[in-house]
Parts: structure tokens; sequence; C-alpha cells
């Protein structure tokens, strides 16, 4: 059984977020970070943008989406934000997806992406953006309508489902 309600039903669970040394965002519900210990921005990096192959995938596309399942921290899409504004064509267009069961309140996000000072330039619109973790899809503009990320908050399959 599940203590996920279905989409638009109930609230959702929390992650019990809480900090380790050096401000290291621990999820207490899974006993797990979000990141490594030693440059979670790296590792982002290097695992997600790399391991997809970004941005050489999306340099020619005049549209390109991502999709993840959980979206923790933010720290992959702002990776991939702010990568993307660096190398993307001119007038292109990103869409990311995010499919998560245990968001974070806005303040915890904010907390979280507060310590990238090498996203400065995306994480205020991220912070700005983050809707409450309500039920069911939320769609946010970023980069004047550039970037749509859009957030399923509620259980994986049953997001997907409803997509």
């Amino acid at each position: 059984m599940t203590d996920i309600p279905p989409p638009g039903v109930g609230p959702l669970p929390r992650p019990g977020l809480s900090f380790l040394t050096h401000r290291l965002p621990h999820a207490a519900r899974f006993n797990d970070t979000y990141y490594s210990r030693d440059g979670g921005l790296a590792e982002k990096r290097h695992v997600f943008l790399g391991g997809c192959g970004l941005p050489a995938a999306w340099r020619d596309a005049p549209v390109f989406v991502i999709g993840e399942l959980g979206f923790g921290t933010g720290l992959n899409f702002l990776a991939a934000w702010e990568s993307w504004r660096r190398t993307k064509t001119f007038g292109a267009r990103l869409h990311y997806i995010a499919v998560e069961g245990f968001p974070l309140q806005p303040d915890e996000l904010s907390a979280c992406v507060d310590a990238w000072t090498e996203l400065r330039h995306v994480a205020p619109g991220l912070k700005r953006a983050y809707p409450l973790p309500q039920p069911g899809f939320h769609r946010v503009m970023l980069d004047q309508g550039q970037v749509a990320l859009t957030f399923l908050f509620g259980a994986a399959a049953d997001m997907l489902r409803a997509a």
C-alpha cells in the first residue's frame, strides 16, 4: 500500500529534509542524501548532463524535452538550465518535465539551491516559480517563455498515466 494519494487527492508525503555536515541535504524518509558529499554540482554535470549526452543532444534542436523521475532539490534541472542557456541554438526552447512524489516545500528548495553560487543566474528564477507541493500538474515558464518546467507532483505511475 502506498501513502501517496491519487492525483488531486490529499496532501503529498514529505521527504523529511534535514542537512548533514557541510549543508548536505538528506531525506530522512529514505535515509539518503540528494547528492554526493564531494561536489554535488560536479556530480550532476558528469552523471546527468554527461550521461545524457547534453548539451550535444540539444545543440541543433529548436525544441528539446528532458524528462526526470524525481526532482529532489532541483539541482539536475538547474545544471541543465544553466548549461542550456550557454549552449542553445538561438530561439530554441527547453521543456523540462519532472515527476516528484515527495516534493520539497518552497523554503526547503530555497535552502538547498542557495548553496550553489555557480547557479546564481538561474536559481532565483526556480525559487520564484516553484509551486506549492500540491498533487497534480504545475507548469511554470522561465527565461521569457523559452523554458517550460512542468512538475507532476504525485506517485510516478499515477502521474504518468494521467499525462
